[in-house]
């Protein structure tokens, strides 16, 4: 097991790279790209029914035993929500997108199909910051289900066995200890989280709209993946594989590119808090078992 989740935590961050790299590909090459501007419309909707459709089905899976409702359900539900989210944006917001943009674009006087397509691209991009908050709560969803798992089970497995003398794999974590992790991951974003964002938005690639939604995505989506695997990783690390990912894809216009410097400091990061997290609790766990023993 140990073995496993050593594995995980290389494979994750690199699985996430593969993941944003192949999904910007295609938003770069199918939608800013695209032949027409009408054609982006319904890409825009086939896109926001699988945003909605798997963050959907990720609450519904990770919950359907204490919903009772079986796996197949759950497959059915992401191919149902997903079909009538892409028709309730395709019929009723794409239609507000397309008035609001002919208005930008007859003001700044360009034609559709004409040389303003920067202008165009801007519009386009402007549609996915939408889905990009959407897909922000899959990751924030994501980071609950594995990371702030990772940092109560130890806690859970110390009052588990002060109550009981055991541990078992199935018991009961109590409220207020998922609680707890909850007001301490508010606590550490509020304080220094900006630190991280900072780093991840900035300083890996140049961002746009459709980078961060791509990136979230897959980083989300490989998160889920890992947690329904039972396997500890790091959605921050996963997050930085997925911003690289979308990074190493080259628009049309030339942009994307990753700094390479800033993702070697972060990975001797990594690195570094395994070792000095190993020395630190090891060192503890010797003082306190003379102290207490």
């Amino acid at each position: 097991m140990i073995l496993n989740i050593i594995a995980s935590w290389i494979i994750s961050p690199l699985f996430g790279g593969l993941v944003g790299y192949l999904y910007y590909y295609y938003i770069s090459k199918y939608i800013l790209n695209a032949e027409t501007y009408e054609k982006s419309f319904w890409k825009y909707s086939i896109n926001s029914g699988i945003t909605i459709s798997f963050l959907t089905s990720t609450i519904l899976t990770s919950n359907r035993d204490k919903l009772g409702i079986s796996r197949n359900t759950c497959y059915m539900s992401l191919l149902i929500i997903g079909i009538i989210t892409a028709l309730v944006v395709h019929l009723f917001v794409n239609p507000y997108f397309r008035r609001r943009d002919k208005i930008v674009l007859e003001n700044e006087d360009v034609e559709v199909n004409g040389d303003g397509s920067s202008n165009i691209l801007k519009q386009i991009e402007e549609k996915y910051k939408y889905l990009m908050v959407i897909s922000a709560v899959f990751v924030a969803f994501a980071h609950g289900s594995n990371d702030v798992a990772n940092a109560v089970g130890p806690l859970s497995a110390i009052v588990e066995f002060a109550h009981s003398g055991t541990v078992t794999a199935n018991s009961n974590i109590p409220v207020y200890i998922i609680f707890c992790g909850g007001i301490g991951i508010d606590i550490g974003l509020a304080l220094l989280g900006y630190k991280v964002m900072e780093t991840i938005g900035e300083k890996i690639t140049k961002l746009t709209f459709t980078r961060g939604y791509a990136a979230q995505f897959g980083a989300a989506l490989t998160v889920m993946l890992a947690t329904a695997l039972s396997l500890p990783i790091s959605t921050t690390s996963v997050l930085v594989g997925s911003v690289a990912g979308t990074g190493m894809v080259k628009d049309k216009d030339g942009s994307g590119g990753v700094d390479r410097s800033i993702l070697y400091k972060i990975v001797g990061g990594w690195v570094l808090t395994i070792i000095v997290g190993f020395s630190v609790s090891l060192v503890l766990y010797v003082i306190l078992k003379e102290i207490l023993v």
